[in-house]
């Protein structure tokens, strides 16, 4: 039985982190629209940006994530 090649963590690390952003409910472009009306574009820009954080996490983390609304 052949099992198939391992792949390095970092590697492994990235792949999930980049499943995780393009699963957010929200793109960047309305993450800092809706970060507008509260002046935090620049923090909402910085969370996706900087740390790497999909839109929707900015967005909680901003506390301006809209729970009950319609996308």
């Amino acid at each position: 039985m052949k099992f198939p090649k391992p792949i390095p963590f970092k590697e492994l690390r990235i792949r999930l982190h980049q499943q995780h952003v393009a699963a957010s409910r929200f793109t960047r472009e309305q993450a800092i629209e809706m970060a507008k009306p509260y002046h935090l574009e620049q923090e909402v820009t910085d969370s996706i940006d900087i740390y790497g954080q999909s839109p929707d996490d900015a967005l909680q983390d901003w506390d301006l994530y809209p729970y009950g609304a319609e996308k």
